[in-house]
């Protein structure tokens, strides 16, 4: 349940539908009897490798980004102070 609550966070923050919609349409256009059936499928896992390589840039920009702004932002002070900001 968590890791579903996880992946719906991801989606909506980085606004990953639009692409999750438009790789289904391309996965649903897919002629399985076709003659041009591997290289169909080799362009699908490059774009989703792209795609993967995106988001994992994304959230390490974005991880970075939210550590860096909560000890930029954290109080100096006596501990109690600290211990009241984090929580």
């Amino acid at each position: 349940m968590l890791a579903k609550l996880i992946l719906y966070s991801l989606l909506t923050q980085f606004n990953l539908h639009p692409l999750l919609a438009e790789i289904e349409v391309n996965i649903s256009e897919i002629d399985l009897y076709g003659y041009d059936i591997v290289e169909t499928f080799l362009s699908i896992v490059r774009r989703l490798q792209a795609v993967l390589n995106d988001l994992k840039t994304k959230l390490q920009i974005h991880s970075f980004y939210k550590i860096y702004r909560i000890e930029t932002q954290c109080p100096d002070g006596s501990n109690d102070v600290i211990r009241n900001y984090i929580k």
